[in-house]
């Protein structure tokens, strides 16, 4: 309460106003006097009431301007002032019960011509710099109209600055270039990622092509190997045959020797033969006396020619033989295929003859072709044996290795 007064019977007012507060009455001439502590109004003194002299501040109410380039402002300003000269206050307030009532309204006057004359980017740099310039503007003016009211200003602050449709708009605006945005975002995705496929496709696209043609080069690799291989084995076996007809026409060719040979032999004792027979003939011719005598002479002189030319045939024979076996000799030396040939022949039969030999013991042991030390180890995994670490016995005894049988 701002202080207390009593009327008694309407001649006499006590009134008493509270600290911070002050009191006002009416002289009957219409001068106004104000005062603090207790007065008595007496005599046709009117007292009038209680007024505050403390310090206020308060916001006001949101008020919407427009600015310059004729956008929607909303705006909410913080006053602080003290009523000062009471008898100015009552003289001028008018229809206003309050100070800040009027204060506010002038407040509203002066900043809508301040941002009339302020653009949107104006009033937004504005805010960036903390409204100086505006309330700059705006305060000096709204000082001296509160003074016109009997108070003082203490203070005068922006509290809001807002474009209300513009940010709508804008937020709008913002939201569909967010969406925007994403749509972009998600097709150049979307792109990226058919990219992404299709550079997968072509790289296994030439992936397969190359493996193609490594399969294409390797067949046709292979295949020039094979025609190769063939045509050697074609030019071995026909360098074989060769080799087989000469050998087998040399061979009759010393036959053929040895036969007339024999042939040669042959006709020689039979040209002894009947040499022998004519000569016994002869001797029968000279006479019959001595035919007797004549005939055994005959008889025994064929008898011995007959064993003289056993006993040459049989040189003769073995002479052939030699012959023959030293015509065969140089028929092996003068023809270097043929010996060739033979060589060949002997080593394709050893070599087959070891290759038996070998599939019989590889049969037998397949570790025949490793070191002793692998056949070892071999034996030992299959024998079920894990070797174990060399133990090394002291003393000089060496190293021994027990095996283990799991």
């Amino acid at each position: 309460m701002a202080g207390q007064f009593t009327n008694v019977k309407d001649t006499v007012t006590f009134a008493r106003a509270r600290p911070g507060f002050c009191y006002a009455y009416q002289e009957t001439s219409g001068a106004l006097e104000t005062g603090i502590g207790m007065t008595i109004c007496r005599g046709g003194q009117k007292f009038i009431g209680f007024f505050d002299r403390q310090n206020y501040g308060r916001t006001t109410k949101r008020f919407i301007l427009e600015s310059k380039d004729r956008h929607e402002v909303a705006m909410r300003v913080q006053l602080r002032w003290r009523l000062q000269n009471v008898r100015k206050w009552i003289r001028c307030k008018g229809a206003y019960l309050d100070i800040f009532d009027a204060i506010e309204e002038s407040a509203q006057a002066a900043l809508r011509d301040a941002i009339a004359g302020n653009t949107y980017e104006e009033c937004m740099s504005q805010a960036r710099q903390g409204y100086e310039g505006i309330e700059g503007a705006v305060k000096d003016k709204l000082r001296e109209k509160t003074a016109e009211l009997g108070g003082i200003l203490l203070g005068f602050e922006i509290r809001e600055l807002r474009f209300p449709l513009l940010e709508q708009r804008n937020a709008q605006r913002a939201e569909k270039e967010s969406q925007m945005s994403e749509r972009l975002l998600e097709q150049k995705s979307t792109l990226l990622l058919e990219e992404e496929r299709r550079k997968r496709a072509e790289a296994k696209t030439d992936f397969d092509m190359r493996v193609e043609k490594f399969k294409l080069e390797h067949s046709g690799a292979l295949q020039v190997l094979v025609d190769q291989a063939t045509l050697e084995k074609m030019s071995a076996n026909a360098t074989r045959e060769q080799s087989e007809q000469k050998l087998a026409l040399v061979k009759s060719e010393a036959l053929l020797r040895g036969q007339e040979k024999m042939l040669d032999i042959e006709l020689k004792t039979l040209e002894a033969k009947a040499v022998a027979v004519n000569e016994v003939r002869l001797i029968s011719a000279k006479g019959e006396a001595d035919k007797k005598l004549q005939t055994a002479r005959a008889v025994a002189e064929s008898v011995k020619e007959k064993a003289a030319a056993d006993a040459v045939s049989k040189v003769e024979m073995a002479a052939a033989d030699a012959k023959a076996a030293q015509l065969i000799g140089a028929a092996y030396t003068s023809n270097p295929a043929f010996l060739q040939l033979e060589m060949e022949t002997l080593n394709n039969t050893m070599l087959n003859a070891r290759a038996k030999a070998m599939e019989t013991a590889l049969r037998a042991n397949p570790t025949v072709l490793m070191p002793v030390d692998l056949q070892r180890e071999m034996a030992f995994l299959r024998s079920n044996i894990t070797p174990i670490a060399p133990v090394i016995i002291p003393g000089g005894g060496g190293v021994v290795s027990m095996p283990v049988r799991h």
